[in-house]
């Protein structure tokens, strides 16, 4: 089992966890005080960081 927090949408001295777990092919992410999660198969983890990937290109080609 491999677990990683990682600060996010930061305000201030507030912020937020998200926590990382890979845990028997299983990949869950999840805000640390909160119930919203997502889970998803180990071996889907190249697509879920492509499509990350893309939406960060996408943001920076049309910024505000």
């Amino acid at each position: 089992m491999v677990k990683c927090k990682i600060p996010v949408n930061k305000s201030g001295k507030h912020y937020e966890e998200l926590v990382i777990v890979s845990h028997k092919e299983m990949l869950t992410i999840a805000k640390y005080d909160g119930d919203e999660r997502i889970e998803v198969k180990t071996k889907d983890i190249p697509r879920l960081i492509d499509a990350l990937i893309f939406i960060d290109t996408q943001e920076n080609k049309f910024a505000e």
